[in-house]
């Protein structure tokens, strides 16, 4: 009822536009477009120019016109179109006597923008798959309509999966992780920690202890290239031998 609504007050400004439908000129598309850009601010300026856009609609296609239509409303508009809060946005669902599903849905603004995306995106998906499937087992690849169908299906299976019960709205994320596995660089020689009461663990020297650790790491007791190795003399070793002569025992 409401497109018919939106129709029959249209009809009631621009009498032009009455004649024409009644006599075939414009169809209730064309109605319906106008009432789209009509507001407050320009209603009284298209009504001047209604006969103007009755002819233009005569001898272009709808989708000229509707374009051609927008151009004239925003000139007109100094303040410039409505926000668009998704307050216009209906859909309809019923069976027939069949028992098969219909819906209905009409999206303006950034919704209708946003939802062909996500419509379309999956409907590519579905077609690489059809195609796949074509090219594997030799069935033909359905018609767009029977894809798209698909798409939207399949769309809001995936939402079944998230907790209805949440106020929360739904958000969808996948992390890709890879693992790979590392070796140490050549030249690299991993150390050990000194042996606790128990325990033997290794660790690399590359890599600072965790903090708190207080264990020492075994440090190498072979001498590098600048080290340098000093032998005690003849009156080192007498001292030595003069102390062990004044232990007790000895």
């Amino acid at each position: 009822m409401g497109r018919e609504l939106k129709v029959a007050r249209t009809l009631e400004r621009f009498e032009a536009f009455a004649g024409a439908l009644a006599t075939g000129l414009v169809s209730v598309e064309h109605v319906l477009a106008l009432a789209g850009v009509c507001n407050d601010r320009i209603t009284d300026a298209l009504v001047a120019i209604e006969h103007q856009l009755v002819q233009f609609a005569k001898f272009h296609r709808f989708s000229v016109f509707v374009t051609h239509l927008r151009q004239v409303a925003a000139m007109l508009d100094a303040d410039g179109t409505e926000p668009d809060c998704g307050d216009r946005d209906s859909a309809a669902m019923g069976r027939d006597l069949e028992g098969h599903l219909h819906l209905k849905l009409e999206l303006t603004g950034h919704n209708a923008v946003e939802i062909e995306a996500i419509i379309n995106t999956e409907t590519d998906r579905q077609y690489r798959a059809a195609v796949r499937e074509h090219e594997a087992s030799g069935l033909a690849v359905p018609a767009m309509g029977v894809l798209r169908a698909r798409a939207i299906v399949e769309l809001i299976r995936r939402r079944t999966a998230v907790n209805l019960n949440s106020q929360k709205p739904a958000v969808s994320v996948t992390l890709t992780i890879e693992l790979t596995a590392t070796e140490p660089h050549r030249g690299a020689h991993p150390r050990r920690l000194q042996p606790g009461r128990g325990e033997h663990r290794s660790t690399d020297l590359r890599s600072p202890p965790p903090t708190g650790d207080r264990r020492r790491l075994r440090q190498p007791t072979q001498p590098g290239p600048h080290r340098t190795v000093v032998h005690p003399g003849p009156t080192q070793r007498a001292g030595r031998a003069r102390r062990r002569m004044h232990l007790p025992g000895m």
